[in-house]
């Protein structure tokens, strides 16, 4: 197994960019708030996003991550606005929550990626650990990488490791960031942000989460005295 755990090391030691250490910054509040909601206004046009996920966003533009089970996550601004806009055009139609046993299903919740968490080290050492249990499959690929040109094996490493990443990124089973919304009769509810790596208590913390804004709201509920 010494060439499977020098492999998972060199994977693990990829820059990590879907988590952060950065503590919370000192920022201007009221003018975050009103930043957001006219952001989340010119995307929402029909429907509603609960406060949950307005707070979110506040964090998000505020500090630059989102707080999710003691992590903070680095989401992007620019294609949660995307996924909005496809989600409210029709063009992204979102996959059910109904995982057999969890308390998520029969709730009538959606969620959709962001395209750019399929690249996470999360789901390349998931893909990793799922797909290459032991040596042989590894030594294979590497004799390959060997035979057929002239490189050293340090080189042939970083090329097996290569292999690796891309047939996770081109494997179908990739979990990650995640959207969370519910189809209204006249738009979406937009529910939360979330990471979800796949395993039964990620539901579970998922619904001690949001089980509180999964009902359609005003905007302007909870934006009194704060929009201008």
């Amino acid at each position: 197994m010494e060439l499977h755990r020098l492999v998972r090391q060199r994977l693990e030691s990829l820059p990590n960019s879907e988590t952060t250490d950065a503590p919370e910054s000192d920022f201007d509040r009221r003018h975050i708030e009103n930043q957001v909601w006219e952001e989340l206004g010119s995307h929402v046009k029909d429907g509603s996003y609960s406060q949950l996920f307005f707070e979110q966003m506040v964090s998000l533009y505020g500090n630059g991550f989102v707080s999710i089970g003691g992590k903070k996550f680095c989401f992007s601004v620019l294609d949660i606005g995307d996924m909005l806009d496809a989600i409210c055009a029709g063009t992204t139609i979102g996959r059910p929550l109904n995982h057999r046993g969890s308390r998520l299903t029969g709730l009538d919740l959606l969620h959709t990626h962001q395209s750019r968490t399929y690249c996470i080290n999360f789901n390349i050492l998931r893909f990793f650990d799922r797909n290459y249990t032991n040596d042989f499959p590894l030594q294979s690929k590497l004799q390959e990488i060997l035979n057929r040109s002239e490189v050293t094996f340090d080189e042939a490493i970083n090329a097996l490791i290569t292999s690796i990443i891309m047939e996770s990124l081109n494997s179908v089973d990739k979990t990650g960031q995640w959207l969370i919304f519910k189809k209204l009769h006249n738009g979406f509810h937009f529910v939360a942000l979330h990471f979800h790596d796949g395993e039964d208590k990620s539901d579970e913390l998922l619904f001690e989460i949001i089980k509180d804004h999964l009902d359609p709201c005003s905007r302007k509920g909870f934006m009194d005295g704060i929009a201008p």
